[in-house]
């Protein structure tokens, strides 16, 4: 009798499963890039906060009048409101056009409020459509306004009085005027708020 005894198999094998290393790693990488791209991010960020913070501190209101492009309004001391384009800027004085043929000289310090300025300063290139700049102090300007033909001019000063008259001197603290109500009327420049000024043609001679 031939005993026959079976042959013992293993079990057939399951899937392997795949090897996940790369794929962790990956995500890993993946994570790491993300939290270092948005760290680089906060700091551009905080870099550009702080330039605009330390711009802001230097921007001062002659700055701002100085990149002005478009008509502002300014609101005096004395509750006056002149509006018009930047045209110029002294060294203590603004001049606001309001047409071809009508400026005032507007005492920086005199400013109230204002509206329409720039929010930031010019860079360093010339712009040629922007109000310049100079040292011009508003008496040495008043003087270039002095002509052999009248200058009309309406003052307004702190004590919220208002005049109109002709111009006919400029000294070293005072202006004198020909006025309506007064046939000299001295006014002291530390007290004028705003001067306008009727830019007058030289008369044609006869």
């Amino acid at each position: 009798m031939t005993v026959v005894f079976p042959w013992p198999t293993a079990p057939k094998p399951s899937a392997v499963p795949p090897c996940t290393t790369r794929t962790i790693a990956g995500d890993v990488w993946t994570d790491a890039a993300s939290l270092v791209q948005a760290e680089v991010h906060a700091e551009v960020l905080d870099d550009a906060r702080a330039i605009a913070t330390a711009e802001q501190a230097r921007l001062r209101l002659v700055d701002a009048l100085a990149a002005t492009r478009t008509r502002v309004q300014c609101w005096l001391v004395t509750g006056e409101q002149v509006t018009g384009h930047v045209d110029a800027i002294g060294a203590d004085f603004v001049i606001v056009a309001s047409d071809a043929h009508r400026v005032t000289a507007v005492r920086i310090a005199a400013i109230a409020r204002l509206s329409g300025l720039a929010s930031t300063a010019l860079r360093d290139e010339p712009d040629a459509d922007v109000p310049q700049q100079h040292a011009e102090t508003l008496t040495a300007w008043l003087r270039g306004q002095l002509s052999p033909w009248p200058t009309s001019v309406v003052i307004t000063t702190a004590d919220g009085w208002a005049g109109a008259g002709q111009l006919i001197g400029v000294h070293a603290d005072h202006v004198r005027l020909h006025c309506a109500d007064a046939p000299v009327l001295d006014v002291r420049l530390g007290a004028v708020c705003s001067i306008t000024l009727e830019m007058q043609s030289p008369p044609t001679p006869r």
